[in-house]
Protein backbone atom coordinates (compact mmCIF):
# COMPACT_ATOMS: atom_id res chain seq x y z
CA UNK A 1 0.00 0.00 0.00
CA UNK A 2 1.24 3.46 -0.91
CA UNK A 3 2.09 6.04 1.72
CA UNK A 4 -0.82 8.44 2.28
CA UNK A 5 1.38 11.46 1.52
CA UNK A 6 2.26 9.97 -1.87
CA UNK A 7 -1.40 9.24 -2.62
CA UNK A 8 -2.44 12.73 -1.54
CA UNK A 9 0.31 14.35 -3.62
CA UNK A 10 -0.67 12.33 -6.68
CA UNK A 11 -4.33 13.20 -6.24
CA UNK A 12 -3.63 16.92 -5.80
CA UNK A 13 -1.30 17.09 -8.80
CA UNK A 14 -3.70 15.09 -10.97
CA UNK A 15 -6.72 17.18 -9.98
CA UNK A 16 -4.77 20.33 -10.90
CA UNK A 17 -3.84 18.84 -14.26
CA UNK A 18 -7.45 17.77 -14.85
CA UNK A 19 -8.54 21.39 -14.36
CA UNK A 20 -5.93 22.52 -16.89
CA UNK A 21 -7.01 19.77 -19.29
CA UNK A 22 -10.66 20.77 -18.97
CA UNK A 23 -9.71 24.34 -19.90
CA UNK A 24 -7.82 23.02 -22.94
CA UNK A 25 -10.83 20.96 -24.04
CA UNK A 26 -13.03 24.05 -23.74
CA UNK A 27 -10.57 25.88 -26.00
CA UNK A 28 -10.75 22.98 -28.46
CA UNK A 29 -14.53 23.20 -28.51
CA UNK A 30 -14.33 26.96 -29.12
CA UNK A 31 -11.86 26.49 -31.99
CA UNK A 32 -14.29 24.54 -34.16
CA UNK A 33 -14.53 26.42 -37.43
CA UNK A 34 -11.45 28.53 -36.69
CA UNK A 35 -7.79 27.78 -37.19
CA UNK A 36 -6.69 24.24 -36.44
CA UNK A 37 -5.76 23.94 -32.72
CA UNK A 38 -2.47 22.10 -33.11
CA UNK A 39 -0.92 23.75 -30.06
CA UNK A 40 -3.92 22.99 -27.82
CA UNK A 41 -3.90 19.33 -28.92
CA UNK A 42 -0.18 19.04 -28.24
CA UNK A 43 -0.60 20.80 -24.87
CA UNK A 44 -3.40 18.38 -23.98
CA UNK A 45 -1.21 15.40 -24.87
CA UNK A 46 1.73 16.74 -22.85
CA UNK A 47 -0.33 17.41 -19.72
CA UNK A 48 -2.16 14.11 -19.77
CA UNK A 49 1.21 12.41 -20.30
CA UNK A 50 2.22 13.71 -16.87
CA UNK A 51 -0.78 11.94 -15.33
CA UNK A 52 0.05 8.78 -17.28
CA UNK A 53 3.67 8.73 -16.13
CA UNK A 54 2.87 9.31 -12.47
CA UNK A 55 0.08 6.72 -12.44
CA UNK A 56 2.23 4.08 -14.13
CA UNK A 57 5.11 4.75 -11.71
CA UNK A 58 2.84 4.46 -8.68
CA UNK A 59 1.21 1.33 -10.12
CA UNK A 60 4.63 -0.33 -10.09
CA UNK A 61 4.99 0.61 -6.42
CA UNK A 62 1.56 -0.79 -5.46
CA UNK A 63 0.19 -3.49 -7.72
CA UNK A 64 -2.89 -3.95 -5.51
CA UNK A 65 -4.42 -0.59 -6.49
CA UNK A 66 -6.47 -1.28 -9.63
CA UNK A 67 -7.15 2.40 -10.23
CA UNK A 68 -3.54 3.31 -10.98
CA UNK A 69 -3.06 1.12 -14.08
CA UNK A 70 -6.50 2.22 -15.29
CA UNK A 71 -5.54 5.88 -14.90
CA UNK A 72 -2.26 5.21 -16.68
CA UNK A 73 -3.97 3.36 -19.55
CA UNK A 74 -6.72 5.91 -20.04
CA UNK A 75 -4.27 8.82 -19.85
CA UNK A 76 -2.18 7.01 -22.45
CA UNK A 77 -5.18 6.95 -24.78
CA UNK A 78 -5.61 10.68 -24.27
CA UNK A 79 -1.95 11.31 -25.00
CA UNK A 80 -1.91 9.17 -28.14
CA UNK A 81 -5.15 10.58 -29.54
CA UNK A 82 -4.06 14.15 -28.75
CA UNK A 83 -0.81 13.77 -30.63
CA UNK A 84 -2.51 11.87 -33.47
CA UNK A 85 -5.20 14.54 -33.87
CA UNK A 86 -2.54 17.28 -33.93
CA UNK A 87 -0.45 15.34 -36.45
CA UNK A 88 -3.38 14.54 -38.75
CA UNK A 89 -4.66 18.16 -38.61
CA UNK A 90 -8.15 17.20 -39.76
CA UNK A 91 -10.64 19.82 -38.50
CA UNK A 92 -13.47 17.26 -38.35
CA UNK A 93 -11.50 15.33 -35.70
CA UNK A 94 -11.55 18.23 -33.23
CA UNK A 95 -15.17 17.89 -32.02
CA UNK A 96 -14.82 14.10 -31.93
CA UNK A 97 -11.65 14.34 -29.89
CA UNK A 98 -13.22 16.97 -27.61
CA UNK A 99 -16.25 14.79 -26.87
CA UNK A 100 -14.02 11.82 -26.10
CA UNK A 101 -11.86 13.96 -23.82
CA UNK A 102 -14.76 15.28 -21.78
CA UNK A 103 -15.71 11.71 -20.82
CA UNK A 104 -12.09 10.69 -20.32
CA UNK A 105 -11.39 13.56 -17.92
CA UNK A 106 -14.51 12.73 -15.90
CA UNK A 107 -13.46 9.09 -15.56
CA UNK A 108 -9.90 10.09 -14.66
CA UNK A 109 -11.29 12.33 -11.91
CA UNK A 110 -13.36 9.49 -10.46
CA UNK A 111 -10.47 7.04 -10.60
CA UNK A 112 -8.07 9.57 -9.07
CA UNK A 113 -10.40 10.08 -6.11
CA UNK A 114 -10.42 6.30 -5.61
CA UNK A 115 -6.60 5.89 -5.48
CA UNK A 116 -5.62 4.29 -2.19
CA UNK A 117 -9.09 2.80 -1.80
CA UNK A 118 -8.93 -0.55 -3.64
CA UNK A 119 -12.60 -1.42 -3.08
CA UNK A 120 -13.75 1.94 -4.44
CA UNK A 121 -11.35 1.71 -7.39
CA UNK A 122 -12.80 -1.70 -8.27
CA UNK A 123 -16.33 -0.29 -7.98
CA UNK A 124 -15.51 2.73 -10.17
CA UNK A 125 -13.84 0.51 -12.77
CA UNK A 126 -16.90 -1.72 -12.88
CA UNK A 127 -19.07 1.34 -13.45
CA UNK A 128 -16.93 3.08 -16.07
CA UNK A 129 -15.37 0.18 -17.97
CA UNK A 130 -18.34 -0.33 -20.34
CA UNK A 131 -18.56 3.42 -20.99
CA UNK A 132 -14.83 3.70 -21.70
CA UNK A 133 -15.00 0.72 -24.06
CA UNK A 134 -17.98 2.22 -25.92
CA UNK A 135 -16.22 5.59 -26.19
CA UNK A 136 -13.02 4.03 -27.52
CA UNK A 137 -15.00 2.05 -30.09
CA UNK A 138 -16.94 5.21 -30.99
CA UNK A 139 -13.72 7.20 -31.38
CA UNK A 140 -12.25 4.54 -33.64
CA UNK A 141 -15.43 4.36 -35.74
CA UNK A 142 -15.54 8.16 -36.16
CA UNK A 143 -11.90 8.23 -37.22
CA UNK A 144 -12.64 5.50 -39.79
CA UNK A 145 -15.67 7.44 -41.06
CA UNK A 146 -13.37 10.36 -41.79
CA UNK A 147 -11.26 8.09 -43.96
CA UNK A 148 -8.23 8.22 -41.69
CA UNK A 149 -6.04 5.18 -42.05
CA UNK A 150 -6.34 2.98 -38.98
CA UNK A 151 -2.97 3.54 -37.36
CA UNK A 152 -1.52 1.20 -34.76
CA UNK A 153 -2.05 3.84 -32.06
CA UNK A 154 -5.82 4.03 -32.50
CA UNK A 155 -6.50 0.61 -33.98
CA UNK A 156 -8.50 -2.22 -32.43
CA UNK A 157 -5.36 -3.92 -31.13
CA UNK A 158 -4.39 -0.78 -29.21
CA UNK A 159 -7.91 -0.40 -27.81
CA UNK A 160 -7.98 -4.04 -26.70
CA UNK A 161 -4.59 -3.66 -25.01
CA UNK A 162 -5.69 -0.54 -23.16
CA UNK A 163 -8.89 -2.19 -21.98
CA UNK A 164 -6.83 -5.17 -20.81
CA UNK A 165 -4.61 -2.84 -18.79
CA UNK A 166 -7.72 -1.30 -17.29
CA UNK A 167 -8.56 -4.65 -15.78
CA UNK A 168 -10.86 -6.29 -18.30
CA UNK A 169 -13.89 -5.82 -16.10
CA UNK A 170 -16.30 -5.69 -19.02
Amino acid sequence: MLDLDIVSGFQEETQGLLIELTTLVEKLEESVGGSFPTQELNDFAQRIDRIMGAAKTLAQMDESDLGLPAIGGLAEVGKITGYQAAKLAIPALVPIFSAFCVDTLEVLGELTAAVGKPERAHEVLGEVYPTVKRRLDWLQAKVKELGVENSEEIGQGAIDEIMKRMGGLG
